[in-house]
């Protein structure tokens, strides 16, 4: 059984030269790509963003949140915030 190193060389070797920058175009392209992917540390940093996400929050949230909307926007209401309590 070859290995895929092995097997990517013959297929090189096969490949008209004047195709072979598009091939090492690719493969350049594809370590880029490897170098960017997420390490452990860059997954904690997600899973800490979602956990600040308010919308998650939303439906993590008190239960009786649609009961309590009026009383917590009017403790929202600044005047700078552009929203007013219309009677």
């Amino acid at each position: 059984m070859q290995s895929i190193q092995e097997e990517l060389i013959q297929e090189i070797r096969k490949t008209p030269v004047s195709q072979l920058r598009q091939v090492l175009d690719f493969i350049k392209f594809l370590n880029q790509q490897y170098k960017q992917l997420p390490t452990e540390n860059t997954q904690s940093e997600i899973t800490l963003a979602i956990k600040d996400d308010p919308i998650i929050g939303l439906y993590s949230g008190s239960p009786d949140l649609s009961e309590r909307s009026e009383d917590i926007l009017e403790t929202e209401i600044q005047p700078q915030s552009g929203w007013t309590w219309k009677a």
